[in-house]
């Protein structure tokens, strides 16, 4: 509404009241027809309504009927004649700029209180009318009248009359008129000698008039008018934005107290050394010769205080140089931004600190690039220019709600994402983040369209370590350098199904009809109640993806590179899965898993009741898409020297449930969960050190891949499992790679096994076994030893070809039929280099000496062999027999002098060995 802090002031009213003869009516371009609104289409001929939204103003008659301007409407036309019975009524606003003529011969104009008439032109009143003004009434040119000076009377109360031209009034009373000069525009009494302003008292009071009047009344436009900011102590320009004004001169002025001085005469001022921010400035225009428009003055400006935060670029790039902004320094949270197109250079933030802003704005052409550094806004991301965050992060920190916008980024990408606002941010932009998500704080709406990319240089994530959360659906990706044969997934979202996987694979093989997904189950049996293979086909698309579960997909026949997408809302918070171990004779305890967040987890960081403290990864094979090879990682040790604690997302794996019949249980946690991408390869994250382990590999001639086993030192162990620092060994099930482990005295495979040390016994042997799928040529080869924490000297001992390899000469080839072979291998570590007679005496199962007669046996058999001993005459007569087992010393005692034989049988085998006994 028009004027609301004048409504309170009492209307003023002019009454004028003339007897005098109809002059010729001037015709006008639309008549009234029925009395009503100005604005109601029946109220003009032809239904159309002038003055509202016109491209050409339009000359208006009124005659016999009412017209009302209502409250909030602004009319402008070209002229108006009012005549007959013609009556308007304006309780808006009128701006006419031409002419009004008044040939009526009643009441035929009244304003309403917060009403305001504009005339450019000349106002004729020609006969007996009756006139009610109030509030404001503006006449740029003459106000007249003819007729008889006994017909008119003035009064006027609290009224705002301008006439900046002539007053005729043809024997009006001689108190309307400002010969005293003393009138300043309104006349706040009825005592008043001056009835209206003149030009100069228009001028004057320019700065009382309502804020939205002041560019209705000029008829100059002077709406344009601006002032650039400025830093203290700077510059600053004032100027006008109007080609239109010609013929005109200026005149700037600023206000010192309650005066106005004048500044400049060109149609633009610089104004410098600028301190009072507070100051008003203005500009006067009249016109060059004779014009009806005699004066317009603009609305008061004031000089914005500019903080730094005008990009200007002269001193290069760099954001964080103070030279490169309009007031010599940097921005802070609290100021708004402006990047203007042009500038030599566009900011980039790199090194140094990181760039602060409240409202950024980037205008068309313009461009902000963050590389390894980090824009942080508290406000909004406005304008159509670009900021380039593919190598950098934008962190959002207001405390109202932020919008990040459509087309904000870069090709809309951005490195990293982070949110730290209480109240929240929403995105309507189409987003791809290639590392890291990270909400602190508030909740941050994805808006249904946020991908985290994958690719052969790592894997977006959500960090998980922060107390935000996350609404909306997020896609995200998992990048596989080959999508040959099967991967080992799990989903990081709730709402994930097996369909997922569609649009990148076959959930059953097109011709043959083989499944191609499949679940776990550790107690999986057949109809007869037999164990069975837990692996089990989980086809059906409409199947959930369960939080924390792992599942196996066999993606393609194909090396290329694949990458999988699946969609969901996040997974947060605590996730429990409670497990077992059945004993089963194929599953054997193990659990398929899989971490359920969009985030690496660390393993060490899970809690664990009754799990086995080891991890078990599956990668496929090169030659057949269903078989592959199994790596493991417990206490800081893996035997492919890639695999570590932590746990790529979207990454499925195997656990093994400790002890039969006693169920476990997992619990992940955010606390778990890391903040640092995960590498490309699917089931790892970064290199182990491998200076703290001992690693033999074994392989076929001519294959690349070879399995490895482990042996680290570690204080405590034993010869046993044990959970917490030893690897079970999953056989691999591809034909090209054997399987390589050592084994316990219970018979358990171990893939990583801790050693505590050596005693000052000469010797220490490790089981070693192999299994092979296939015949062929192998070779075992020692990989990695550190000599600082293992013997000096490492043996390979082969009991079939009964040979002792010294290990530093290079790897130890054999040819073998397909099986599974458990006692014919040992690593032998010596804290000395063993001679000839020690090589030899390595595959005996016995020793002899003689000592008074006496033959003393020491045997050398594993712990538990059990074996007969007989003493054998040269002629072939057995002489005593004696049983023994594992490593004793056994006596044949009370013999002469002679030559004897000593036969050692087990089920190892027969060792028949010759000695002399003198006297």
């Amino acid at each position: 509404m028009y004027f609301q802090k004048y409504v309170s002031k009492p209307a003023f009213i002019l009454l004028l009241l003339f007897s005098f003869s109809i002059s010729e009516p001037v015709v006008g371009q639309i008549q009234s027809s029925n009395p009503g609104s100005w604005t109601e289409t029946d109220t003009w001929t032809g239904g159309v309504v002038p003055g509202i939204n016109d491209a050409v103003l339009k000359d208006v008659e009124i005659t016999n009927d009412s017209v009302v301007i209502p409250q909030g409407v602004t009319i402008q036309i070209n002229n108006l004649t009012i005549g007959g019975g013609g009556k308007l009524v304006v309780n808006g606003n009128l701006v006419v700029h031409q002419n009004i003529l008044m040939e009526n011969k009643s009441v035929g104009y009244s304003m309403g209180s917060s009403a305001a008439v504009i005339v450019y032109g000349n106002f004729e009143i020609k006969n007996q009318v009756v006139i009610s003004l109030s509030s404001f009434l503006v006449i740029y040119g003459d106000l007249t009248k003819d007729g008889s000076s006994n017909q008119g009377d003035v009064t006027i109360k609290n009224g705002n009359i301008y006439v900046l031209g002539n007053v005729d009034g043809n024997g009006w009373p001689d108190d309307f008129g400002c010969t005293s000069g003393d009138y300043s525009g309104n006349t706040p009494t009825e005592s008043e000698n001056c009835d209206y302003g003149n030009e100069q008292d228009f001028e004057d009071n320019q700065e009382d008039f309502p804020d939205d009047l002041v560019d209705l009344i000029n008829c100059y436009d002077l709406s344009s008018i601006s002032a650039t900011p400025a830093c203290p102590g700077g510059t600053s320009t004032l100027l006008l934005d109007n080609s239109e004004l010609n013929n005109v001169t200026f005149e700037w002025q600023v206000k010192n107290g309650e005066s106005w001085s004048v500044i400049g005469s060109t149609s633009s001022v610089t104004v410098s050394g600028i301190e009072d921010f507070t100051k008003e400035y203005r500009v006067v225009v009249r016109p060059v010769g004779e014009s009806t428009c005699r004066i317009s003055i603009s609305r008061n400006v004031t000089i914005a205080r500019s903080e730094g935060t005008i990009w200007t670029g002269t001193a290069g790039s760099d954001w964080n140089n103070p030279a490169n902004w309009s007031c010599n320094s940097l921005p802070t949270l609290s100021d708004d931004v402006l990047i203007p197109a042009g500038p030599a250079n566009y900011p980039v933030v790199t090194s140094g600190a990181n760039a602060l802003a409240k409202n950024i704005t980037i205008e068309t052409n313009a461009q902000i690039t963050v590389i390894d550094n980090w824009l942080r806004a508290s406000g909004e991301l406005i304008g159509s220019g670009t900021l380039n965050a593919e190598s950098g992060g934008v962190s959002f920190e207001g405390t109202t709600p932020q919008i990040i916008p459509e087309g904000v980024f870069a090709n809309d990408l951005v490195r990293d994402i982070e949110i730290d606002n209480p109240a929240g941010v929403n995105s309507q932009a189409t987003l791809f983040i290639s590392n890291s998500l990270r909400v602190i704080t508030g909740s941050f709406d994805t808006g249904n369209a946020l991908t985290l990319l994958s690719n052969n240089s790592g894997t977006a994530y959500i960090d998980g370590s922060s107390n935000g959360s996350i609404t909306g659906t997020v896609k995200m990706q998992r990048y596989l350098p080959s999508g040959f044969g099967y991967k080992y997934f799990s989903s990081p979202f709730s709402t994930s199904v097996v369909g997922d996987f569609s649009p990148y694979m076959d959930l059953v093989h097109p011709t043959n009809g083989f499944p191609h997904f499949f679940s776990y189950n550790e107690n999986r049996e057949d109809g007869a109640g037999e164990d069975i293979s837990g692996w089990k086909a989980y086809t059906d698309a409409t199947a959930p993806l369960f939080p924390g579960t792992g599942y196996a997909a066999n993606i393609s026949d194909t090396y290329d590179p694949v990458t999988v997408e699946i969609t969901g809302e996040v997974n947060k918070g605590n996730i429990s899965l409670n497990l077992e171990n059945n004993n089963g004779t194929y599953t054997k305890g193990f659990n398929l898993v899989g971490n359920p967040y969009p985030s690496p987890i660390d393993w060490n960081l899970v809690n664990k009741t009754g799990i086995d403290d080891a991890v078990y990864f599956f990668t496929a094979g090169t030659e057949d898409r269903y078989t592959g090879t199994y790596t493991s990682y417990i206490n800081g040790v893996s035997n492919d020297g890639r695999s570590t604690n932590v746990i790529a997302s979207m990454q499925g794996f195997f656990v093994r449930v400790s002890d039969p019949g006693t169920p476990g249980r997992l619990d992940f946690t955010d606390a778990a969960r890391v903040g640092y991408s995960s590498s490309s390869i699917f089931y790892q994250s970064n290199k182990k050190d491998l200076n703290s382990q001992l690693i033999l590999t074994a392989g076929f001639k001519d294959e690349e891949i070879q399995d490895a086993l482990v042996l680290y030192r570690f204080p405590g162990a034993t010869n046993n499992f044990e959970k917490e620092f030893d690897a079970q060994k999953l056989l691999n099930t591809s034909v090209e790679v054997p399987s390589f482990y050592t084994t316990t005295p219970a018979g358990e495979k171990l893939s990583i096994n801790a050693i505590a040390g050596f005693t000052s016994e000469a010797l220490k042997e490790i089981p070693l076994g192999l299994n092979a799928l296939k015949s062929g040529e192998i070779s075992l080869d020692l990989k990695e030893v550190p000599a600082t924490l293992f013997a000096s000297h490492l043996y390979l001992k082969d009991e079939k070809e009964k040979i002792f390899w010294d290990l530093s000469k290079g790897a130890y080839s054999f040819t073998t039929q397909k099986g599974e072979y458990n006692e014919r291998f040992s690593l032998v570590l010596s804290p000395v280099k063993l001679n000839t007679k020690d090589l030899d005496s390595a595959f005996k199962t016995f020793e002899l000496s003689t000592s008074s007669g006496d033959i003393i046996i020491q045997t050398r058999l594993d712990d538990g062999v059990e074996g007969d001993l007989q003493l054998i005459s040269y002629s072939g007569q057995v002489l005593q027999q004696k049983k023994t087992s594992g490593k004793k010393e056994i006596r044949f005692e009370g013999l002469q002098t002679g030559i004897y034989l000593v036969t050692l049988r087990s089920k190892d085998g027969e060792e028949t060995r010759k000695i002399l006994i003198q006297q």
